[in-house]
C-alpha cells in the first residue's frame, strides 16, 4: 500500500509507504527499500562466489599436490606436493567456515534491514 505523506513527496518523486517487514508501521521511502534488496542480494552472491573461488583453489593445490607425488620422485618433490596436498585440504575445509562466518556477520548487520519477503512486491 503506497501512501503520500502529509508533507507531499519528499525527496524528488520519491513515495513513502509502510513496509510490513517493520511490525513497528514504520514509513520507508520505496527506492531506498529496493536499493537496500538489492545490495543485501549483491553481498550474498558476492559471499557465494568467494566460496567457489576458495573451493576452486583448494582443488587446485590438491591436484598440483597429487601430480607432484605422482610424476616426480624424490624427497623434496614428495615435500612440495604434500605440502600442496595439506593446503588444498586446509582451504577446503576453511572455505565453508568463512562462508557461514560472513553470512552470520551479513545477518547481524542486516537484522534492522526492511527485506521484503519472497513473493512480495518490492
Amino acid at each position: 500500500m503506497v501512501r503520500e505523506s502529509s508533507q507531499g513527496k519528499g525527496v524528488q518523486g520519491m513515495e513513502e509507504r509502510e513496509h510490513p517487514a517493520t511490525g513497528i508501521g514504520g514509513r520507508i521511502k520505496k527506492d531506498l527499500v529496493v536499493r537496500e534488496q538489492l545490495a543485501y542480494e549483491r553481498t550474498v552472491l558476492a559471499n557465494e562466489r568467494t566460496l567457489l573461488a576458495y573451493l576452486r583453489t583448494a582443488l587446485a593445490f590438491f591436484a598440483a599436490g597429487v601430480t607432484f607425488l605422482h610424476f616426480f620422485p624424490g624427497a623434496v618433490m614428495g615435500m612440495i606436493g604434500w605440502g600442496f596436498v595439506g593446503a588444498g585440504l586446509g582451504l577446503f575445509i576453511t572455505a565453508p567456515l568463512r562462508y557461514r562466518a560472513v553470512g552470520k556477520i551479513m545477518k547481524s548487520h542486516c537484522a534492522g534491514m526492511a527485506r521484503p519477503e519472497p513473493g512480495e512486491e518490492r
